[in-house]
């Protein structure tokens, strides 16, 4: 925030070094938990709203071990028992045959395939809820009034960081100071990871809706389309 800042020369050459290397680590921890906190959400999120593709899934391969039938020489189903010559006797030249999957199991083929969508209001709603619990956390710890505590935590996750507010510096530092900072820290540190995950199911659903409407109206041809597949 400012607040605190190296006053020797030394101090500012190594907050230099460290900071050539520390805002490259952030950057790839903001993307890589980003990224996988929006995978793991839509696959909740798909499982919650939507019916569960494991069962259509373990149904249709049931069904295919079922029905799939090998068809061995002659000679060789008359010499060995019935139980044994199938084990024994598959030749590259077995003839498999394998029936049409039924409509009801192919719906959870189209479910593996199917685009789990995640409401930007949702996402909204997440970050939302985020800023305003921290909000209440620090309007208590801290002594400010709820609209101070929002503030402060929309202008830290957003990365301004103004310094006008500043935790431990509303008043005098109680014993469990050092406590609060750590939580503070943690909560600015997870609260952005957050933030780059409903950027991230944003960002998708936004691309998702742009490439329907493209396809809709022939600006965006698919690739199977023009091979004729």
């Amino acid at each position: 925030y400012g607040n605190s800042a190296p006053k020797t020369n030394w101090g500012k050459l190594i907050t230099i070094v460290y900071a050539i290397f520390g805002i490259p680590l952030m950057l790839i921890y903001l993307t890589n938990i980003g990224d996988l906190l929006a995978k793991a959400f839509r696959y909740v999120y798909g499982r919650l709203c939507t019916c569960k593709p494991s069962d259509h899934n373990r149904h249709r391969k049931n069904y295919r071990a079922h029905h799939t039938v090998t068809n061995n020489s002659p000679n060789t189903r008359n010499s060995v028992e019935p139980g044994i010559q199938h084990k024994l006797y598959m030749t590259p030249e077995d003839e498999v045959r394998t029936e049409t999957i039924p409509e009801e199991l192919g719906k959870g083929l189209e479910f593996m395939n199917e685009h789990v969508a995640v409401p930007i209001t949702l996402c909204l709603l997440i970050l939302v809820g985020y800023i305003l619990g921290g909000a209440a956390l620090f309007s208590v710890w801290e002594g400010w009034d709820f609209l101070n505590g929002s503030y402060f935590c929309f202008v830290t996750l957003s990365t301004i960081g103004f310094g006008d507010l500043i935790p431990g510096d509303s008043r005098e530092l109680g014993t469990n100071a050092q406590e609060k900072l750590m939580i503070c820290s943690l909560y600015l540190l997870i609260g952005m990871a957050f933030i780059a995950m409903c950027f991230n199911l944003m960002q998708e659903e936004v691309i998702y809706k742009v490439r329907n409407c493209g396809r809709r109206i022939g600006i965006i041809v698919d690739m199977e389309d023009e091979n004729g597949t």
